[in-house]
């Protein structure tokens, strides 16, 4: 395509949902997010959807996110992309597929696609980081659910989404009513 000259690179920290509300108003044609899993709601991203335009003919709008299994809005992010619970082999066979959002009031429609990315398949880090595997072995010493996200590329882990102690066989009520007399 043809380049625009009036093309430049913002960069926005959002840490807080209400964050967003700064940029209702602009233009923006490529809303890029880093660790989108770390957000708990997802309404910033879902906000910045009505911001994303252009007066130009032409001018392409994308969206895309990066990020790993697990943190606080792992599981709006698993509803949203359809990532199943499981190993990288189940997210494997959820990749690259087409996701049809229909308008209900237009019937236009909207793609979204899942991606997965695994670090064995990026040779140029391999090669360039030769170190990088044991940095994330020990980033992930002691915490299991954190080691199944990030080394196994598991998304069924609970990291992120309850305690790290949450065990569900033990924090249990087996008789609610058992506490609840009469």
């Amino acid at each position: 395509g043809k380049p625009y000259n009036d093309v430049f690179l913002m960069l926005f920290p959002v840490q807080y949902d209400k964050d967003i509300d700064q940029f209702i108003g602009q233009d923006f044609q490529y809303v890029l997010w880093e660790e989108l899993p770390q957000f708990a709601s997802p309404r910033p991203y879902l906000n910045m959807f009505s911001s994303m335009r252009s007066g130009k003919p032409g001018v392409p709008i994308r969206v895309r996110a990066t990020g790993n299994p697990g943190g606080a809005g792992i599981g709006w992010i698993k509803q949203r992309f359809n990532i199943p619970d499981g190993d990288k082999e189940q997210a494997k066979l959820a990749s690259c597929k087409p996701i049809i959002w229909t308008d209900p009031r237009s019937k236009k429609q909207l793609v979204r696609m899942f991606l997965l990315s695994l670090r064995e398949e990026n040779l140029t880090l391999a090669k360039n980081d030769p170190l990088y595997e044991a940095r994330l072995a020990a980033s992930v010493e002691g915490d299991p659910q954190r080691e199944k996200a990030w080394l196994d590329a598991d998304f069924s882990g609970l990291f992120g989404k309850y305690f790290s102690v949450f065990n569900p066989e033990i924090h249990r009520i087996d008789d609610a009513y058992s506490i609840f007399p009469g």
